[in-house]
């Protein structure tokens, strides 16, 4: 673990140990990465949590969960029936058109084209919250 100035009092856990998304219930937590896992516990802790956060070191294009009704692991699986020289583009505008402009967010504008990474964001996050910066229970 690194080590930083301060003090941290509270718990790091591994993406190993997540078993329910209530487990966030009353906390504010920071995820780290957006890796395999880190989106879908980023959703979870943005539906539960007092407060989430996500802390990338790049910027990622942030895929919503479900594209033109489709699920968006399906949309991948299925694939595109146009090249990628032309889909990459396409789906970069709609993407622009969805989503937005993370930098809104605080976040950093992706600093690859769209389909280079494995995962590219949280598949729910936009819908759970994160997407305006403060999340809060539902009361």
């Amino acid at each position: 673990m690194p080590q930083h100035p301060g003090e941290f009092n509270g718990e790091i856990r591994h993406t190993a140990t997540h078993r329910s998304a209530l487990a966030f219930r009353g906390k504010r937590v920071l995820i780290v990465g957006l890796g395999n896992s880190g989106p879908d516990i980023a959703c979870d802790a943005a539906q539960n949590a007092d407060a989430s956060f996500i802390s990338v070191r790049r910027g990622h294009h942030f895929i919503p969960q479900h594209i033109t009704g489709i699920p968006a692991d399906q949309f991948e699986k299925n694939g595109s029936s146009l090249p990628r020289w032309l889909e990459r583009p396409v789906m970069t505008a709609l993407l622009r058109l969805r989503v937005g402009d993370v930098r809104r967010w605080g976040l950093s504008k992706p600093d690859h084209k769209l389909f280079l990474l494995p995962v590219e964001g949280p598949r729910q996050a936009l819908s759970a919250g994160i997407r305006t910066g403060r999340r809060r229970r539902p009361m």
